[in-house]
């Protein structure tokens, strides 16, 4: 193989390997703090989470900060769907898996914001109705 494609090729997955965070919070859950297990133990517990993420790009090892800040991100946005405000971790990440503690510790559930169900009065003084989504088949 000549130098200069081999170079190309260790480039590319060091770029791959060596990059930060690749998960984004969502929108919805930018209100959803990491919080250390001890400031959790005065929260509501109102579930668990595992998070997994891609520890390796080929022969590279993800930095590790990059790794444990995806499975944070991930444990955020999935809190969301439990209502909490807060995510604590459970144990230490283990090849690109970790589990996290999903808590309410604000008093409101910041993250989830449930929409009002409306009369039918309501309904019909809007002109809008509300019809559940049915996929196709």
């Amino acid at each position: 193989m000549k130098p200069a494609r081999l170079a190309m090729i260790a480039a590319c997955a060091a770029l791959i390997g060596g990059c930060g965070s690749w998960i984004n919070v969502k929108p919805q859950a930018r209100n959803v703090v990491a919080v250390t297990p001890a400031q959790a133990a005065s929260c509501h517990q109102l579930g668990k989470v595992t998070a997994s993420v891609i520890n390796q790009a080929g022969f590279f090892n993800r930095p590790q900060s990059a790794i444990e800040t995806d499975l944070t991100n991930l444990a955020r946005n999935r809190a969301v769907e439990l209502g909490g405000d807060a995510v604590a971790p459970i144990g230490a990440p283990d090849r690109g898996k970790q589990s996290f503690g999903v808590y309410n510790c604000f008093g409101k559930n910041v993250a989830r914001q449930a929409p009002a169900n409306k009369t039918q009065a309501e309904q019909a003084q809007s002109g809008f109705k509300t019809i559940p989504y049915q996929p196709p088949l």
